[in-house]
Order: structure tokens, then sequence, then C-alpha cells
């Protein structure tokens, strides 16, 4: 019976990880925006625009935390 839940659980281990799995390569292989919006850019151009794009998400980001920690210390 021991052996029988430890198959059965270990099966439903294997299930959740593929599922996980399968969620993160679809997520990781979805055509980013800056790669849709400037389609005949080439790949430095396009690795530009993500590093500003990524600098401008933080750059936000912490404006974003600086404003709560303000209004907390109120």
């Amino acid at each position: 019976m021991k052996a029988v839940l430890g198959v059965v659980s270990l099966l439903l281990v294997l299930v959740v990880v593929a599922v996980v799995a399968s969620r993160s390569v679809k997520t990781a292989t979805a055509v980013s925006p800056l790669a849709a919006s400037a389609p005949g850019a080439s790949a430095q151009q396009q690795a530009v625009q993500l590093q500003e794009q990524v600098r401008q998400d933080v750059n936000k980001a912490l404006e974003d935390a600086a404003r709560r920690t303000e209004a907390a210390d109120k």
C-alpha cells in the first residue's frame, strides 16, 4: 500500500513540474512587445530598446517605492 501511495505521489509531483515547466516555456517563447513593434530593427537596436525599457521600469518602480515610503512616514 505504501509503495502504491509513493508511486502515485511521485506521478502527481511529476505532473505539477511538467505543468510549471510548460507554462514557463510558453512565457519565455512569447514575442517581446519591442520585437513586435520594430520588426526591421537589428538585434543591437532591439537590445538597446530593451535596456531602455528596463531602465524606465526600474526607475518607475523606485519612484513608486519612494512615494509609498514617504506616504507611510506621514
